[in-house]
């Protein structure tokens, strides 16, 4: 039971921290999208695509290794509020990452032809991704109080 613990948690850990480091550099991503010429812009479109895939595959597998190192070190009762917040606070991330997945892949077209628009879409993607790196920040603090606090 110990070795499938620390298995899982340590998935787990590398998961959000393939997360967040794939994660920073997405604003600048969409703001290089804005100016690229259209033929540039629909292949740095498909690249954009599978990274934000990506990104959501890793806050899925996240949540899985997460809540199953949370069943195999005692089950939701031997954990307290902290690490049922945690839990919350990543399915938000997966819903906000599923935002910035359809604003990218929702009228791309359209979005191309009206530099107002993906301006716009733009800073959407800056706000989504600041928030689910202000949550990753409190996750961590949540998951780390215990550890640090004497």
């Amino acid at each position: 039971m110990t070795l499938l613990y620390n298995l899982t948690l340590t998935l787990h850990i590398i998961f959000a921290a393939a997360w967040f480091g794939l994660a920073l550099p997405l604003p600048a991503f969409f703001r290089t999208l804005s100016a690229l010429e259209p033929p540039c812009a629909v292949t740095f479109n498909v690249t954009l695509t599978r990274i934000l895939r990506q990104l959501t595959l890793f806050l899925f597998l996240t949540l899985v290794f997460g809540i199953i190192t949370l069943l195999t070190g005692g089950g939701f009762a031997a954990y307290g509020p902290r690490y049922h917040t945690s839990i919350l606070l990543l399915l938000l991330m997966i819903g906000f990452q599923w935002q910035i997945q359809r604003i990218l892949s929702k009228q791309q077209a359209r979005l191309m032809d009206d530099p107002a628009a993906l301006k716009h879409k733009i800073k959407q993607v800056a706000m989504f991704t600041g928030i689910n790196h202000l949550f990753w920040l409190i996750i961590l603090i949540l998951m780390l109080w215990n550890r640090f606090r004497s």
